[in-house]
């Protein structure tokens, strides 16, 4: 349905889930994370056969399908389907076997670049070309409006206060500075392979930073 309403623009994604909250307010068991990526793996599978093939049978662990089909179909003939987290073994291996995409979230851009050429080797086991499977990250939105240093440590101090002890491990995947900084970093993610930018916007919204970012950065990457 949201294929048809958008034209043929629905893009999917997919992930293992992390916050525990959220599967208790919604009553499903919060299973430790090797059953939560078997999950993921299958339902990949699921989803992909649901939404390219006429029909679909899976006799799985979590899914039972019995020549299922989705009617009508969607506009595109291949939706396209990202994965996203950063694990190495599982998350990587199921983006090479069934995915359009993999975002990779909050990582800087050296190691986004050793995560995407974890992914190539997956690829190669999995038959695929590498160019088949799109790169995204995703960074938290900590940039000042102006590159005056007051500005830029008044939104340091926004990202202190939102993360707390953790800030400072996560800042390498945060936007932080004033547009110039924000422009070369990224440059930097753009030079690594990232096809798209996930842009994670935590209220209250510094919206003179976020103009900037529109028309400053944005109209840079096209």
């Amino acid at each position: 349905t949201v294929d048809h309403l958008s034209g043929g623009r629905l893009e999917f994604g997919l992930g293992a889930g992390w916050h525990e909250p959220e599967f208790r307010a919604f009553g499903y068991d919060f299973l430790p994370l090797g059953r939560r990526m078997d999950q993921l793996d299958e339902g990949m599978r699921a989803l992909r056969g649901l939404l390219t093939d006429e029909t679909m049978t899976l006799d799985g662990r979590w899914t039972q399908l019995h020549a299922a089909r989705v009617n009508p179909r969607p506009v595109q003939a291949r939706i396209p389907l990202w994965v996203g987290g950063q694990g190495e073994r599982r998350t990587a291996r199921i983006a090479a076997r069934y995915a359009d995409g993999w975002n990779i979230p909050y990582v800087s851009p050296a190691d986004f670049a050793h995560k995407s050429s974890v992914l190539d080797d997956w690829c190669a086991s999995e038959g695929r070309a590498p160019a088949e499977v799109k790169r995204a990250t995703q960074l938290g939105f900590y940039m000042a409006a102006t590159d005056d240093q007051p500005a830029i440590a008044a939104a340091l101090d926004k990202m202190v206060q939102q993360l707390g002890q953790q800030a400072h491990t996560r800042r390498a995947g945060q936007l932080t500075g004033g547009p110039r900084e924000v422009t070369e970093t990224i440059g930097a993610y753009a030079a690594q392979g990232v096809t798209a930018l996930n842009i994670a916007i935590r209220p209250p919204i510094d919206w003179a930073a976020l103009e900037a970012f529109v028309s400053e950065i944005m109209p840079r990457f096209g």
